[in-house]
């Protein structure tokens, strides 16, 4: 089959993400549907975006679409609504499942797609609310290679990269062990901020030293900055703690059914 230029796209879950998905694809020329469990919330959404049309009937949402993506909080929610909604989609449609679910629950996903006969990409994102609405997602994409051409230009709508990094459960895979890199990385910035409180060193006089370093890895100079947000309750930085809270809750699960011994995501509350 060609691949989907401008054809209809139906994206299920009008939350931060998925919200910022369905604008920017709206933008790009598709044509957008957009679903959410509380409609209210789609339609919000959706007259603030050329575009984007908000359905209230999880059927009528997907019947027809070229491309369903999945942008729901977990693989239990995923599961649930995808469930009642892949009988309607159409023979040539392709699921890209793009939620945060961890491995195990990619692969229950990807057998429900298979018994239904309907083609799937395992596709979570790397990146946020803001570098979807700019169409700087990076894709990590698992499946096979004739389903992601179909979907490409619907992808590179979305992303400044789409990585084919395997033909199962792979993006999934890849996607924990970022948001396991995540939080260790800042688990490692907030000691060190707790270290300046102790120090009486003010937390913007320790990231201004950090950046006049010659330091080219990118992290050194996101994460410092994000840190800082988070200590000072920014709302930037509350949406950083539900992020890694996901991703810990993630790793520790995928750690435990593996039986990796190391250490453990930490308890106690960081400043």
């Amino acid at each position: 089959m060609p691949p989907i230029s401008a054809g209809s796209v139906t994206v299920l879950g009008a939350g931060a993400l998925g919200a910022a998905m369905a604008s920017r694809l709206g933008e790009t020329g598709h044509e957008v549907r957009l679903w959410n469990r509380t409609a209210e919330k789609a339609r919000a959404v959706a007259d603030q975006a050329p575009g984007v049309t908000a359905v209230d009937e999880l059927g009528e949402a997907v019947s027809g679409a070229h491309v369903v993506i999945t942008v729901l909080r977990d693989g239990d929610a995923v599961a649930q609504v995808m469930a009642a909604a892949i009988a309607e989609l159409d023979e040539s449609a392709v699921w890209v499942q793009a939620s945060t679910v961890g491995p195990a629950s990619a692969r229950a996903l990807a057998d429900m797609a298979r018994e239904h006969d309907v083609a799937y990409l395992d596709a979570p994102v790397s990146g946020s609310t803001a570098p979807a609405r700019l169409g700087r997602l990076v894709w990590l994409v698992a499946g096979d290679d004739d389903v992601l051409v179909r979907v490409r230009p619907v992808l590179d709508a979305l992303a400044s990269a789409v990585l084919h990094v395997g033909t199962g459960v792979e993006g999934s895979s890849l996607k924990l062990a970022i948001n396991a890199w995540m939080v260790a990385s800042t688990v490692a910035i907030s000691d060190v901020l707790a270290l300046c409180d102790a120090l009486d060193i003010d937390h913007s006089t320790f990231v201004e030293a950090i950046e006049a370093r010659d330091l080219p890895e990118k992290f050194f100079y996101w994460f410092p900055r994000s840190a800082l947000r988070l200590a000072e309750g920014a709302p930037h930085g509350r949406t950083f703690i539900r992020t890694w809270f996901y991703g810990a809750a993630g790793v520790e699960g995928s750690r435990t059914r593996r039986g990796i011994c190391g250490p453990q995501p930490p308890t106690r509350d960081r400043p």
